[in-house]
């Protein structure tokens, strides 16, 4: 039996710090009440998995570290013993790049657990196609 969760959607923009090279591209989405998605900050050896790059393309730029979730919540879990970081309302997810160019573009897939209250859990993806000068 197939496992059913509402799309999330998520809006991507790539934000340019200014006078420096640092942008970011900032991955939003809300949260329907009474689900929550995993967040990208957080290491068990078994469980949930953690929201990540499925892929990353990158022209025009280089990656700087990982991908940051702003203002999980963490709880300990029982089941899987360790600490979980997700979110129930709003996600934001922020990924660093430093400019090797004017025109830049960055795509991808984003890879996310969609969680419903009775614990059943979906796999779900985003497709991003971002372009800066």
């Amino acid at each position: 039996f197939g496992q059913e969760a509402p799309d999330i959607s998520w809006e991507a923009e790539l934000k340019n710090i200014p006078g420096s090279d640092t942008i970011f591209l900032v991955l939003k989405a809300d949260v329907p009440q009474g689900l929550h998605i995993y967040s990208s900050d957080f290491q068990c050896d078994i469980g949930p998995n953690p929201t990540s790059f499925k892929e990353l393309n990158i022209e025009g730029a280089s990656q700087v570290g990982r991908l940051i979730s702003v203002d999980p919540k963490t709880t300990y879990d029982d089941i899987f013993m360790c600490d979980l970081a997700y979110f129930d309302k709003k996600a934001e997810l922020r990924q660093a790049f430093i400019s090797s160019s004017k025109h830049k573009r960055i795509h991808g897939v984003l890879e996310f657990q969609v969680c419903l209250e009775n614990g059943m859990c979906i796999l779900q993806t985003h497709n991003f196609d971002l372009a800066s000068e």
